[in-house]
């Protein structure tokens, strides 16, 4: 009876530790799956950035555009040309 008993705990403990190795194998795809999503969530975030600095750089440069053609209309001096509307009161002032 004793060897019964003996042999059946000695059966339970093996049982217990040919199901513990399973845990280990679940820790280890739990670690890759969380790598793996703090991998692409790195990723997304650095193409988020970089799509948001090349927006920043686009706006940059076209502000930069607008200033320059503003600049260089603002330096020259005016022009002799009349308009329309100068040339209709010129015509007035001479009839008169």
């Amino acid at each position: 009876m004793k060897k019964l008993l003996v042999l059946c705990i000695a059966v339970a403990m093996v049982s217990f530790m040919a199901c513990g190795g399973k845990n280990k194998e679940k820790e280890a795809k739990r670690i890759a799956d969380s790598t793996r999503v703090a991998d692409s969530t790195a990723k997304a975030a650095a193409d988020t950035a970089a799509a948001i600095q090349t927006r920043k750089d686009t706006a940059d440069a076209v502000k930069a555009r607008e200033e320059a053609a503003k600049n260089k209309k603002g330096t020259g001096t005016k022009s002799n040309k009349t308009t329309v509307k100068d040339k209709k009161t010129e015509v007035k002032k001479g009839r008169g």
